[in-house]
């Protein structure tokens, strides 16, 4: 009978602690993102997009409101040994800064799992980007660089749970399958007869990792 009562009185105090925990996201976040290129193209206009580039990006991100998620950053464009060789560009490495708007909006829940007293589900977005972005070369260079806008579109996806603990509440994963174009050069070149201008596509995959500030509902 004792063992049976304190059996009970350790259940309900771990019940009344757990249940004394509820954690809920404040207003107050930030992220970070990395992606890669595994297809990066800097190519004359009107040329089809080819991959002559090897291209990594890092940058910060905040979600303003829900889906939408201004963004800066920074990107790191390699040219390509063969291609390096055979073209006209005097430096190998090019840097761009960028800063844009991406929207971000839920469609779909691909996969539900209930584990314990908790829902898992993967869900689907569509994302949508207009940037601006600035490319430098790594050496000084008389070629004319120029502003560039760009458009980003893709798919997202995102692991969500009904869990209300701080760890669930407080860090979110996004994975992004992103193609993004210029639609105006980032550089002109002449060759002495006409100027070509150059322009730059891209299909990647981005990751962000947002952390929110939570508290405790119930206390």
């Amino acid at each position: 009978m004792i063992k049976f009562l304190v059996t009970i009185s350790l259940s309900l105090l771990f019940i009344s602690n757990v249940a004394a925990q509820f954690y809920k996201q404040t207003g107050k976040n930030f992220g970070l993102f990395i992606a890669g290129s595994p297809i990066s193209s800097i190519h004359i206009k009107k040329e089809p997009i080819n991959s002559n580039t090897n291209l990594f990006s890092v940058g910060l991100v905040k979600m303003v409101s829900a889906g939408i998620y201004p963004k800066i950053g920074y990107s790191l464009s390699v040219l390509k040994n063969d291609y390096y060789e055979n073209s006209s560009f005097s430096v190998k490495n090019f840097h761009t800064l960028s800063a844009g708007i991406l929207f971000d909006v839920r469609i779909a829940k691909l996969r539900q799992k209930k584990i314990g007293s908790t829902c898992h589900y993967l869900s689907m977005g569509m994302i949508a980007s207009p940037e601006y972005r600035f490319t430098f070369p790594s050496t000084d260079i008389n070629d004319n660089f120029s502003g560039e806008f760009s458009g980003e579109i893709g798919l997202s996806f995102c692991h969500v749970s009904s869990a209300s603990n701080r760890k669930n509440k407080s860090r979110t994963r996004h994975y992004d399958l992103y193609y993004r174009q210029g639609f105006t050069p980032f550089l002109k070149l002449s060759d002495g007869i006409s100027e070509n201008p150059y322009m730059q596509k891209e299909i990647g995959l981005r990751v962000r990792f947002m952390f929110h500030k939570v508290y405790d509902f119930l206390k």
